[in-house]
């Protein structure tokens, strides 16, 4: 899904770069660095993080010319980091893959607003909302927050996508509308399923990776 280099007018292309770079900024000015900071084991579970969503997003499933899918994993990274740390995760992705070739620095920024802010942003909002509304619960927070938001940020990312490729006169409607949305169910069911089950065995097996789950709060006396 990445968007390549020199399909959208520079118009566009500015104003995504735009969008993203105050996106960045602000997730840098706000991080908790201070979690980070002399952490060894955190510095290098954030690092294999990057390169295992390198690694997924670099094998991609082509569906027609020019359009193709890989998984986001956009709502395991929020999970274990937070969204500022995971904005800073797909940028590092992001950057690796136009410097390897998979996509254009003059895409960059419609790539990190499409395919890492959308995503990001609708997985934070519903944990907030789940955290302030519904039980803290071991199934609410992986059915809930890991599975169901997974497929629900890959269909953001995807709409918001078309609406780029769209109104940029990248594609038009009707081949998007016949070619890629249609495939949209098939794109999310995998992607909440991977979601779920990652975050699954990581609150079992690896609860102190996880930065949003605490045994406290999800599971003692439930």
């Amino acid at each position: 899904m990445n968007i390549p280099t020199g399909v959208l007018a520079n118009s566009w292309a500015v104003s995504l770069w735009i969008i993203a770079a105050l996106i960045l900024m602000w997730a840098v000015k706000t991080a908790p660095w201070h979690k980070i900071k002399g952490d060894a084991v955190a510095q290098r579970v954030f690092g294999a993080t990057v390169i295992l969503i390198y690694a997924m997003w670099s094998v991609k499933a082509a569906i027609g010319p020019g359009l193709g899918f890989h998984f986001l994993l956009a709502t395991v990274v929020t999970l274990m980091f937070g969204w500022q740390f995971a904005l800073l995760a797909f940028s590092l992705v992001i950057s690796a893959l136009t410097l390897l070739g998979g996509a254009g620095w003059d895409a960059w920024g419609a790539n990190f607003v499409t395919l890492a802010a959308a995503p990001v942003a609708v997985t934070w909002v519903a944990l907030l909302l789940s955290y302030r509304h519904l039980p803290r619960h071991f199934f609410v927070y992986t059915f809930l927050n890991a599975f169901l938001v997974g497929a629900v940020s890959m269909v953001a990312s995807v709409v918001l996508l078309s609406i780029v490729l769209v109104w940029g006169d990248v594609i038009s409607w009707e081949r998007l509308s016949y070619q890629f949305l249609p495939m949209l169910p098939m794109m999310a069911a995998p992607e909440a399923f991977l979601n779920g089950f990652i975050m699954t065995v990581l609150i079992v097996n690896r609860v102190e990776w996880v930065s949003t789950f605490t045994d406290e709060q999800y599971l003692k006396g439930k």
